[in-house]
């Protein structure tokens, strides 16, 4: 039986018998990876807390031959804060999720990884939750290939001369007048602001994005805009982007 190191964030568990999990990680080096952990649920298992939700370690696993299994692990962050704080809870686990349903297993995305260690670090760390997550959100689908169309009409090619826009998330970025009229499936309107917004949340760095203050009409666009966008991609809704909204309700 041969043995693999690697290093993960814990994306996903459920209970597996009487004592252990299936833990599935997002891992620097290998993507997406399912693992059996045996004997965790049990009172003295030193893996416990290793493989809660969030939580970052060093891993060492037998490769098995349906699934894997983890030997070894040690903790590098645990992100405690995601799970003591009930709205940065919420937040933190729709990311998880997001990354859980837009990646496939065994297949590496060292960008996605860090991307996703950067927004755990920051929903710690910082106060605008959602200026964070509308980051990842776009940063996350323009890396598995669906960056969105905003400097011109994604259909004619053409610039677009109109104040308000119009973003298809079908299609995945700005259509003109003429072009969003003769197409099928909602388009929704967004400002020239917001979209410049989105640029920069593609181009700049996070010391540059943490000094943005967005204003109230961007922070509405941009949320229905993403929310359109990653569902229409992912085919279904996100229970976790539901038991967000829910949690932003009661915080109100």
């Amino acid at each position: 039986m041969s043995l693999y190191k690697t290093e993960g964030v814990v994306l996903h568990q459920f209970e597996l018998g009487e004592a252990d999990k299936i833990i599935t990680y997002y891992t620097r080096d290998r993507g997406k990876i399912r693992v059996v952990a045996k004997g965790v649920r049990r009172t003295l298992s030193s893996k416990a807390s290793s493989t809660q939700l969030f939580t970052y370690a060093d891993l060492l696993i037998y490769r098995g031959k349906s699934l894997d299994k983890l030997s070894q692990t040690s903790i590098k962050e645990s992100f405690s804060k995601l799970r003591e704080d009930l709205l940065r809870m919420a937040y933190g686990t729709y990311i998880l999720d997001l990354v859980k349903e837009l990646t496939v297993e065994e297949d590496p995305n060292e960008a996605m990884f860090v991307l996703l260690l950067k927004t755990l670090h920051l929903l710690m760390e910082t106060d605008d939750l959602e200026l964070i997550t509308r980051i990842f959100e776009i940063r996350a689908m323009t890396l598995m290939g669906f960056r969105p169309v905003l400097d011109r009409c994604l259909e004619c090619g053409g610039l677009i001369s109109e104040d308000r826009l119009k973003f298809h998330p079908g299609s995945g970025g700005l259509v003109c007048s003429e072009c969003g009229a003769k197409m099928s499936g909602r388009t929704v309107n967004i400002s020239r602001g917001t979209v410049e917004i989105m640029k920069r949340f593609l181009i700049s760095n996070y010391t540059q994005l943490m000094k943005l203050k967005l204003p109230e009409y961007a922070q509405r666009e941009l949320e229905m805009v993403m929310e359109l966008f990653v569902q229409y991609h992912l085919d279904h809704n996100l229970k976790s982007l539901d038991f967000l909204k829910s949690v932003k309700e009661m915080d109100k």
